[in-house]
């Protein structure tokens, strides 16, 4: 079973860091495990540990494969891709 192109985008629309700023935060802070634990930009610490899901330098390589990621939050899509992510950073 698959679902509709309408369905779809219409997740995508309600999910959008541009409209919902707050599901970028609430997202990384998923991989919190305990109380006062920060992140530590989670998916950014796993890339280094797992260099072949570096979309960055697999596209620096002729013959890269990239590697899909799903939906990670990463500290550069808060300093300027996201307008309404700029001022949340530092939260």
């Amino acid at each position: 079973r698959k679902f509709s192109f309408e369905f779809l985008k219409s997740v995508e629309a309600e999910s959008s860091f541009e409209t919902s700023p707050m599901y970028a935060i609430g997202h990384e802070a998923i991989y919190c495990s305990g109380k006062g634990e920060a992140s530590r930009w989670a998916a950014e610490r796993i890339i280094k540990e797992f260099p072949e899901f570096d979309v960055a330098a697999t596209l620096s390589k002729p013959d890269g494969k990239i590697m899909l990621t799903a939906e990670h939050v990463h500290s550069w899509m808060y300093d300027g891709d996201y307008k309404h992510l700029i001022e949340l950073k530092a939260c």
